[in-house]
């Protein structure tokens, strides 16, 4: 039985952030379902929540976070100190998403998108490791994309950013394993939420009638992202999921794991990838990384 933990959870007013605060919170965990704007535009989202915990004796508490502005990441986790004390998760979901011909994506539409899924997601990690250290222990969660593994065309620049924040996390995760810190990327396919709907699409709409028959699809895109999800999978599973990692003991947690519609393969390809990458770790003689220290043990 998972016991109850404190969680944040980036990026919850609605979609897929939104079901996984619902659902974690349902399990028992004390969630901080932060969102940008929370007495403005995500005011009504936030008081949902509330209102959503209330009636069902849970604990969700709605807090302001803005992952591209420092000082408000800062001030988010000086209050879930003041309020909880300590934090057990970090789930990494704010994201944006940009669809559309490359050349047609201009260079501030690409810094948007790599300021909201690598930097904002590396700002949060950044500003709740040093209470993770204190504790010695502590999960960090990335929601990223199976377009990190199969390349989905005309998601070119949201794949490249999705690769680059699972590469941080990956690449973290080795280097937090011996102070008792664990982080695990979920590469998601398609779920039944809004992102869609929400997606930026490129700015230069005029090169679509230069690219032949990938400038139709471009066109097409550009009206309404993602056909053929009418039957994708539901995103409480993601909170599901979520509350059966944090139960898990750090051995058995897996660093990457795969769901959602398009993901069938992408675990056995990751477990196939497991030993390339202990076969480096064994070369460069950094086995040490992977034990947890004996502060952390004791």
């Amino acid at each position: 039985m998972t016991s109850a933990q404190t969680i944040l959870v980036t990026g919850s007013s609605s979609g897929l952030g939104r079901a996984i605060v619902e659902t974690l919170a349902q399990h028992g965990h004390t969630v901080f379902a932060s969102m940008r704007g929370i007495n403005a535009k995500n005011a009504q989202a936030a008081q949902e929540l509330r209102d959503f915990a209330s009636q069902r004796g849970l604990t969700i508490e709605p807090i302001e976070l803005d992952v591209t502005n420092q000082a408000s990441v800062d001030q988010a986790l000086a209050t879930i100190q003041t309020k909880a004390g300590r934090l057990d998760c970090l789930i990494n979901n704010a994201g944006a998403g940009l669809a559309g011909l490359a050349e047609a994506c201009t260079i501030e539409q690409v810094q948007q998108l790599f300021e909201i899924n690598v930097f904002g997601a590396f700002r949060v990690t950044q500003a709740v490791l040093p209470l993770m250290r204190q504790q010695q222990a502590g999960l960090l969660i990335t929601i990223s994309s199976t377009s990190t593994q199969i390349v989905v065309p005309l998601l070119a620049a949201y794949g490249a950013s999705k690769a680059a924040e699972e590469n941080l996390a990956h690449g973290m995760a080795y280097e937090l394993t011996a102070l008792g810190i664990d982080s695990v990327i979920l590469q998601l396919g398609g779920y039944s939420t809004n992102f869609g709907a929400n997606i930026m699409t490129a700015a230069n709409q005029n090169l679509n009638a230069a690219y032949g028959v990938a400038g139709q699809y471009a066109q097409a895109i550009s009206t309404g992202i993602v056909t053929g999800l009418e039957h994708a999978d539901n995103p409480v599973d993601v909170g599901n999921k979520i509350h059966e990692i944090l139960g898990l003991p750090s051995e058995l947690r897996p660093r990457k794991y795969s769901m959602g519609t398009g993901s069938q393969g992408l675990n056995e390809l990751n477990q196939q990838l497991e030993p390339l990458q202990a076969g480096l770790i064994s070369v460069m003689n950094m086995e040490p990384m992977l034990l947890r220290s004996q502060a952390v043990a004791s």
